[in-house]
């Protein structure tokens, strides 16, 4: 019986790394779209509960946060 191993370190500056050596980076998609979501939750966060604006700004915020 052959058993292989396979290390894979996870970190920050690339997504994964094998044993082997094969990289891939990290895209970092988060820090990309950081101020624009941070911007359309502050204009929900001002939007009177129940309104049909809250809900169109409800879904902006949850459409950026599906590209991320």
């Amino acid at each position: 019986v052959s058993t292989k191993t396979a290390g894979i370190d996870v970190g920050l500056k690339d997504v994964f790394v094998t044993d082997t050596g094969f990289k891939t980076g990290n895209l970092r998609h988060t820090a990309r779209y950081a101020k624009q979501l941070a911007l359309l939750q502050r204009r929900l966060s001002k939007k009177k509960k129940g309104s049909s604006n809250r809900a169109k700004a409800k879904l902006k915020v949850a459409k950026l946060h599906v590209k991320i």
